[in-house]
């Protein structure tokens, strides 16, 4: 149907000619954010590190915007979170499609590239505190997202199992501990924690079945503890500097370990790690009574009822 001659008017005074949009376009701040932006979206789709100079005209849009802009911030979240969480997913079918360790490097290569890039985005844009802590816990939440993925976090498990206690690994036990920082710094500090204490709880397990064979006499229990002490909680407190100085072993026809001397077993299989923990290595003689053997102290006897054992 043909327009009215007001509707015609209408339409003639509220478009804008190729004039006013060039100005509208020029004095409107998100696009000079959009310059940026798709900058932004450029360096984080290529995997060099490296990170050069914006070019000019990014250059004279980051000066037209200023400081803690709005617009440029919101927009820069969205990009995150778009292009993180699909180089996350491509990372999970990878390992997914090649369940071994080999993979496991790019995690963490992912991790600090992404990071450094971000905090110079951050920088870039002039962005506030308030505004660049909401970047980092939003990366920090793709990351985390990525991490536990059952594919990736099995195989990182496998990394760190190999990596801890294996002769034939390829990696140093350097690496390992700047890895584990890494994951401290995206907030898996307490996965990490538990997932070690698994390992090391699966490997005192496996020697006291090949090497005590259910006889628990001294020793072999001065045996346990020596390498308790002097193989496995150096390594320990190496991967989890700060958060846990040791742990004791309660040991029967099960084995139980946790860090936790003033909570009793668990039932389950949970490990709950505290700070400065005496290392002890505790094991049930008879049924009625323990004898505890202190690494740092003489061996004396505990009379305390049975504590219901896990393993």
């Amino acid at each position: 149907m043909p327009l009215s001659l007001n509707a015609q008017n209408f339409l003639e005074v509220f478009t804008p000619s190729s004039a006013n949009v060039l100005s509208l376009e020029q004095e409107d701040p998100s696009s000079n954010s959009s310059q940026v932006l798709d900058w932004i979206a450029e360096v984080l789709d290529v995997q060099n590190a490296d990170l050069e100079e914006p070019p000019l005209r990014v250059r004279n849009s980051l000066r037209n915007i200023g400081t803690g802009n709005e617009i440029l911030f919101d927009g820069l979240m969205r990009l995150l979170r778009f292009h993180l969480n699909n180089q996350g997913r491509q990372l999970a079918r990878s390992m997914a499609k090649s369940p071994t360790t080999s993979n496991v490097p790019s995690l963490f290569e992912w991790i600090v590239n992404v990071r450094q890039k971000t905090m110079y985005f951050a920088s870039l844009t002039a962005l506030v505190a308030d505004q660049t802590r909401l970047v980092t816990r939003c990366i920090n939440a793709i990351f985390q997202t990525t991490a536990l993925d059952p594919v990736v976090f099995a195989s990182l498990r496998e990394w760190y199992d190999n990596g801890l206690f294996s002769d034939q690994s390829l990696m140093s036990h350097e690496q390992l501990v700047e890895t584990a920082k890494i994951l401290t710094q995206i907030e898996l500090g307490d996965e990490l924690t538990q997932m070690v204490i698994e390992l090391f709880k699966n490997r005192i397990k496996l020697h006291v079945q090949t090497k005590c064979s259910g006889v628990w006499n001294r020793p072999v229990l001065q045996d346990l503890s020596n390498w308790t002490h002097q193989i496995l909680v150096p390594k320990l407190g190496d991967i989890l500097p700060g958060r846990l100085s040791g742990f004791h072993l309660c040991s029967s026809g099960t084995s139980c370990l946790h860090v936790n001397r003033r909570a009793e077993c668990p039932t389950s299989e949970l490990i709950h790690p505290f700070v400065k923990e005496e290392v002890t290595s505790c094991w049930r003689e008879h049924h009625r009574h323990y004898q505890m053997l202190h690494f740092n102290h003489s061996v004396i006897f505990d009379h305390r009822s049975s504590w219901r054992l896990a393993g």
